[in-house]
């Protein structure tokens, strides 16, 4: 009777603490086709990955970098950008991932088909790209989800050097490296409430090779937190940041290293700072040179919580006929 109560309290302790749950996108190189699933904070698979477009629908050549941005309360629009540098529009029941319709947005276009990210609040709406002349720009969109025609540069301080811009999910804070310094240095730029820079940018430090940044929402503590890694060294550093101004807020934390295939859009944080996603190569789950997807869990204050698991493994990597890498991350906090 005793072990029926304490597995009881268990099990509501878990419950109560994965009270959030997650829509994730994933792109897939080789056959680009796009997925999502829905996760708790904990990294429980609460719907499993269901293809919500073909590589086919979207050009014939798509590694599928993917950012979620929500269209009032019962749809979602999927973006992707292919490699010929196009963009794409899949609108999706939100609880049932139903595909409503794939469009292609001929008005966009961008300099960079590795990385798309977007805000994901009413205002500012907008997705983060790259304009020619290596420019991180922001596009903005309208209510409805479409365009409208107006465009800005998110960084000003990185033109010319502009590597994987990635706002965040409140639209207030863009990262990028800058690849014209002989070391990557890594910004992060404060946004206004318009999505417009709003002052001179943070510098975090400098990465030979840095991909994948990425950065939170405000948490509780008044901090964002960014997490990055370098393709040279497969370490995955993270950095606790001022929510306002993004000055750092202590040392840097080198969490640890994972070897990885394709590095583009390989890291996603969850708004809330709870945990983030990542790519590894799969070797020890069974599938050598295949990326799969990691859960890594946080706790307050930017520091890991336990080990990482997988999310997304080799049986799913087997089951979609996926002859390489699952990349392209976002995750979007349902409402």
């Amino acid at each position: 009777m005793k072990l029926a109560i304490f597995v009881f309290i268990l099990f509501l302790a878990t419950a109560l603490q994965a009270s959030n749950t997650y829509t994730v996108s994933l792109g897939a190189d080789s056959n680009g086709d796009v997925y999502l699933l829905q996760i708790d904070d904990v990294g429980n698979i609460l719907k499993a990955p269901k293809k919500i477009a073909t590589n086919a629908q979207l050009g014939g050549i798509c590694d599928c970098p993917t950012a979620i941005v929500p269209l009032g309360s019962d749809e979602l629009s999927v973006w992707i950008v292919n490699e010929d540098q196009n963009f794409f529009r899949i609108n999706v029941d939100k609880n049932t991932f139903k595909t409503l319709s794939i469009k292609p947005i001929p008005t966009l276009k961008t300099t960079d088909e590795n990385v798309i990210s977007a805000s994901q609040v009413a205002s500012p709406s907008f997705l983060a790209s790259e304009k020619p002349t290596v420019v991180a720009r922001a596009f903005g969109l309208t209510a409805s989800g479409s365009p409208s025609g107006n465009n800005w540069r998110l960084i000003p301080r990185i033109d010319g050097g502009n590597d994987e811009v990635h706002v965040s999910s409140d639209g207030r804070m863009a990262v990028a490296f800058d690849t014209s310094s002989p070391e990557e240095v890594l910004y992060i730029q404060p946004l206004k409430s318009t999505g417009l820079p709003d002052g001179p940018p943070e510098t975090l430090g400098s990465e030979k090779n840095g991909e994948g940044p990425d950065v939170s929402n405000p948490t509780p503590n008044g901090t964002r937190i960014v997490v990055w890694r370098s393709f040279d060294t497969d370490l995955l550093s993270l950095q606790v940041v001022d929510a306002n101004t993004g000055a750092k807020v202590g040392p840097r934390k080198s969490l640890f290293k994972a070897s990885v295939e394709e590095h583009d859009q390989s890291i996603a944080v969850d708004p809330l700072a709870h945990f983030f996603l990542y790519t590894e190569d799969g070797k020890p789950e069974g599938c050598l040179d295949h990326d799969i997807v990691m859960f890594q869990a946080l706790d307050p204050n930017g520091n890991l919580s336990g080990k990482s698991k997988v999310l997304v493994g080799c049986d799913f990597i087997a089951s979609e006929n996926i002859g390489d890498d699952i990349l392209g991350i976002d995750i979007f906090l349902n409402q």
